[in-house]
């Protein structure tokens, strides 16, 4: 089991940094307060975040603005998400949460490897 701790000095939703990532203790969704960054691919950058609600790490896929900017990306996006979802593999990350807040940017909550 992965646990975190609270942190007093959140920061705003999506806050990027100079470099471009999420910067530390920035506020996902209301729940999840981001750690690190774990590595980045084409679609978007993997997050090692804290679930406020549970105190649990969790891997937390951000998708690019660019990947997510109209309905039909925001449904296929919800789409992919609960088909992951009824994946159950020791080589697939469990989707465990997905969400599109106002901002371009979707997410995908699992458990970290």
């Amino acid at each position: 089991m992965f646990v975190c701790g609270l942190r007093s000095d959140p920061v705003v939703d999506g806050e990027r940094s100079v470099l471009g990532e999420l910067a530390s203790a920035t506020v996902i969704g209301g729940e999840y307060v981001v750690e690190r960054l774990l590595g980045e691919g084409g679609m978007g950058s993997v997050y090692l975040a804290c679930q406020q609600s549970t105190l649990r790490l969790r891997a937390l896929k951000i998708l690019g603005g660019r990947v997510i900017t109209t309905k039909r990306d925001r449904e296929r996006f919800a789409r992919e998400a609960m088909i992951g979802s009824m994946i159950e593999s020791e080589h697939v990350v469990e989707v465990i949460g997905a969400g599109v807040d106002e901002t371009p940017y979707g997410s995908l909550t699992g458990e970290p490897v």
